[in-house]
């Protein structure tokens, strides 16, 4: 491990959807805590992540309306428990609480944020106006917080005499670490994890175990994969989701994130194509009754459709420091969740 420092961008929180209690952002939080690592993130990030999340909180509201709107035809006889939902959502306690949990996890992480107003004002204007990294042509306007954020960070990696890790997938930043020897490119939050595992303790039985079963490991994400829940993303969600079944799985890279006695957590990178049986009512051919002000479905659609998609998948092993064998697989997890949206875009 070349540093403890670390450098968090926006994307490597969306990438886990804003789940602070996620196995990769809650060892960080657990390495920052103890002080094992330095974590800093950027004034334009902690404020890039608050607006993202107000915006999750404000498409939720959407959402949550136009599903009242569908029920309003209940009157009185609407649960109360949608009611109180509405209600809920439609105040700004909700946004509090969800802008609360990023300012705790920066707290109890301490996360270090950089102040922007440290920067060198005439090398932001020269990034700026030359286009070079992070200020590709034609993407000025939206890379102008990206050069911010890096020169925050090379301001006090200069002054400490420092390294840092720069985790994030956003090609002007990994450009930007391949033209700069004190920031060092990583794409994932689980990579660091693995180069801090390697480090500190012995992987070396664990990555043995990992080579060894990867086709029963293979075999766990398949059927952990058919036994979640399953929602399609088109047709209005108005649909029913049968029959998933894995085709391939792709495993991209592994890391471990987490190391004890007997156990570990790993993070798998990995492409898994599978088919699934739609069916619902057919958009397409319905009409609309302006009068009633109700949709009329004529007929219905069933189809098998093809998917494929990326998921950051985790899971835990357990097994037996004196042999070859994983005694058990848990907590299998795809994006952090179990509940899985097959995208329209990929059908």
């Amino acid at each position: 491990m070349e540093t403890n420092n670390i450098f968090i961008d926006t994307q490597a929180f969306q990438k886990h959807n804003f789940k602070f209690e996620c196995p990769e952002l809650s060892h960080i939080r657990e390495l920052g805590k103890d002080k094992q690592i330095n974590i800093y993130i950027s004034e334009v990030i902690k404020e890039e992540v608050t607006g993202k999340i107000k915006a999750k909180i404000s498409k939720a509201r959407d959402t949550h309306k136009e599903l009242m709107r569908e029920l309003n035809f209940l009157d009185e006889s609407l649960p109360e428990i949608f009611k109180n939902s509405q209600n809920l959502l439609c105040s700004e306690d909700i946004e509090k609480i969800a802008i609360a949990r990023w300012e705790r996890y920066i707290s109890e992480s301490n996360i270090q944020i950089l102040d922007p107003n440290s920067i060198c004002n005439r090398e932001l204007i020269d990034l700026y106006f030359k286009g070079e990294k992070s200020f590709n042509p034609g993407k000025k306007k939206h890379e102008f917080p990206d050069a911010i954020s890096l020169l925050s960070l090379k301001n006090i990696l200069d002054q400490k005499k420092q390294k840092a890790y720069v985790i994030s997938e956003d090609n002007d930043l990994k450009g930007y670490c391949n033209s700069n020897t004190t920031c060092l490119s990583l794409d994932q939050i689980s990579a660091f994890l693995n180069i801090y595992n390697k480090d500190k303790k012995s992987t070396s039985h664990v990555e043995h175990l990992l080579a060894l079963h990867e086709n029963r490991i293979i075999e766990t994400i398949k059927e952990a994969f058919e036994y979640c829940g399953f929602e399609y993303e088109g047709n209005y969600h108005d649909n029913h989701v049968e029959d998933v079944s894995v085709t391939n799985i792709e495993i991209q890279e592994m890391d471990i994130i987490k190391i004890g006695d007997g156990f570990a957590e790993i993070s798998i990178e990995a492409e898994i194509a599978c088919t699934a049986e739609i069916s619902g009512p057919n958009h397409d051919s319905a009409i609309y009754d302006s009068e009633t002000k109700e949709t009329i479905f004529i007929d219905y659609f069933q189809t098998v459709m093809p998917f494929s998609n990326n998921y950051n998948v985790t899971l835990n092993i357990s097994f037996s420091n004196s042999n070859e064998i994983i005694t058990n697989f848990s907590e299998v997890l795809f994006d952090g969740r179990k509940d899985i949206l097959l995208p329209v875009e990929d059908y």
